[in-house]
C-alpha cells in the first residue's frame, strides 16, 4: 500500500491559516487591549525618537538648547505640524524640524487640540507619554518619581533636586559660602555656591564621589586640539570632549578622563549626564568665594586639611569635601592640542599644563 504525506507547501499553508486564526482569536478575546498595546508601541517609538533628536540638537548647539526653550516643569509639547497651531502654554520644538534633526514632531495617536500628548522638562531631558494605556512610557523619569510629583525626585521642600541650589531660600544664610547640604535618597553631600551652582565633592573614581579618597585622572585628547576652549561654559566644553571621544595617553588608551568621570556621576538624585567638568572661570570663582576675611581665618565650614603648607589662608577648602586636598584640579578649558587649564587650590587661579598629567576632579550639576 502506498503512503503519501503532506508536501512542504501544504504544511506552510496550514501553518499560515493557524496563525491567522490565532491572531483573530486573540483580538476577539480582548480587542481593546490589543489596540491599546499597539498605540503604546507607537508612543514608545515617539518618545525615543524625540529623546535622540533632542540630544543630537544639543550636541549640534555646543551643549545649549539653541532656539528651544525647555520648561522646568513637565509641559505638553505643541503640535507644530498643524498649519496654525496655538502654542500658548505649550513647548515649541519646531526648531528640531527646521534644523533637520526630525522630519516632523511626533503626535500621540489619541492627541487632541494643539498639543502632541507628550510632556517634556529640561531636567535631564524628561519625556513622558501621558496618554499611555498599558504601561508607563517615559525617558529620564521613573514611574514612581512621576507619580510622586510629575517632575523627578524632590527634596524636603518639594522642589526638584536639579534646581536645589538655584533658590537661595534652600541655602543657609541666604546662599552664603556655607551652603552645605545632604540631599537625595542617600543623603549625598553637595555644596551650593553663591551663583546657584551645585558642586560635588572631589571624585573618588569614575562617576563616584563617595568618601573613598581622591582619584587623579588625565584630561585626555593629548596632541588633539578639539576647541573645548570656553572659559566660563564647562557644560559646553564637557559636551565637546565627550563628542570627540577623548581618551588617555596610556598604551592602550582608556576612557578614564576627567570630563567622562563627571558625565558618569550619579549623585544627589541625579543620573549619568547630569554633571559636567567646570570651566576655568567657574572653578576659579568657587575657590575665590572662600577667601578669608583678612585675619588668616577661613570662613565657617571651610578649612585646609591637616598638614597643609598653606599659611595665609587666601583661599580655603570646604570641610564638607572629604576627599579634598590642597592640590591641582582640572578645568574643562583647553588651551592647545597638548595643554589644558588646571587650578591649584592654594593659588586660587588656573595655569596650563599638559593633558596627560593626572589631577583631581570636582563636578558641577547642569
Amino acid at each position: 500500500m502506498n503512503k503519501k504525506g503532506f508536501t512542504l507547501i501544504e504544511l506552510l499553508i496550514v501553518i499560515g491559516i493557524i496563525a491567522i486564526l490565532a491572531s483573530a482569536v486573540i483580538v476577539a478575546i480582548d480587542p481593546a487591549q490589543q489596540f491599546a498595546a499597539a498605540r503604546d508601541a507607537t508612543r514608545s517609538n515617539h518618545i525615543n525618537s524625540l529623546h535622540n533628536s533632542l540630544i543630537s540638537y544639543q550636541v549640534a548647539n555646543q551643549g545649549t538648547w539653541g532656539d528651544i526653550s525647555l520648561p522646568q516643569e513637565l509641559t505638553e509639547i505643541c503640535n507644530t505640524n498643524l498649519e496654525s497651531p496655538d502654542c500658548t502654554g505649550l513647548v515649541d520644538l519646531s526648531d528640531l524640524v527646521d534644523s533637520g534633526h526630525m522630519n516632523q514632531i511626533p503626535v500621540d495617536p489619541q492627541a487632541e487640540g494643539d498639543g502632541t500628548g507628550y510632556l517634556i522638562s529640561r531636567s535631564s531631558v524628561i519625556l513622558v507619554a501621558e496618554n499611555a494605556e498599558t504601561r508607563f512610557i517615559a525617558v529620564g523619569i521613573t514611574e514612581s518619581e512621576y507619580a510622586e510629583n510629575g517632575n523627578g525626585e524632590e527634596n524636603g521642600n518639594g522642589e526638584d533636586l536639579a534646581l536645589f541650589c538655584e533658590d537661595p531660600e534652600n541655602q543657609p544664610d541666604g546662599g552664603e559660602h556655607d551652603g552645605i547640604h545632604d540631599i537625595g535618597e542617600n543623603d549625598d553631600r553637595i555644596y551650593c555656591d553663591n551663583d546657584g551652582k551645585m558642586w560635588s565633592p572631589t571624585l573618588s573614581g569614575m562617576g563616584d564621589a563617595s568618601d573613598n579618597g581622591a582619584v587623579t585622572l588625565e584630561w585626555g585628547c593629548y596632541e588633539n586640539e578639539i576647541n573645548a576652549d570656553e572659559d566660563s561654559d564647562g557644560a559646553s566644553n564637557t559636551d565637546t570632549i565627550l563628542t570627540e571621544d577623548c581618551k588617555t595617553d596610556d598604551d592602550p588608551p582608556t576612557d578614564e578622563i576627567a570630563a567622562k568621570a563627571c558625565n558618569q556621576l550619579e549623585w544627589a538624585g541625579s543620573e549619568q549626564g547630569d554633571w559636567y567638568l567646570p570651566a576655568k572661570l567657574e572653578i576659579e570663582a568657587l575657590v575665590q568665594s572662600a577667601e578669608s576675611d583678612g585675619d588668616g581665618e577661613c570662613p565657617d565650614d571651610w578649612t585646609w586639611e591637616e598638614g597643609s603648607d598653606h599659611e595665609d589662608f587666601d583661599n580655603c577648602e570646604p570641610e564638607y569635601d572629604y576627599n579634598a586636598q590642597s592640590a591641582a584640579y582640572w578645568s574643562s578649558t583647553e588651551s592647545s592640542s597638548t595643554h589644558a587649564h588646571r587650578l591649584f587650590f592654594s593659588l586660587g587661579s588656573t595655569h596650563t599644563t599638559t593633558k596627560f598629567n593626572s589631577y583631581r576632579v570636582r563636578c558641577v550639576r547642569r
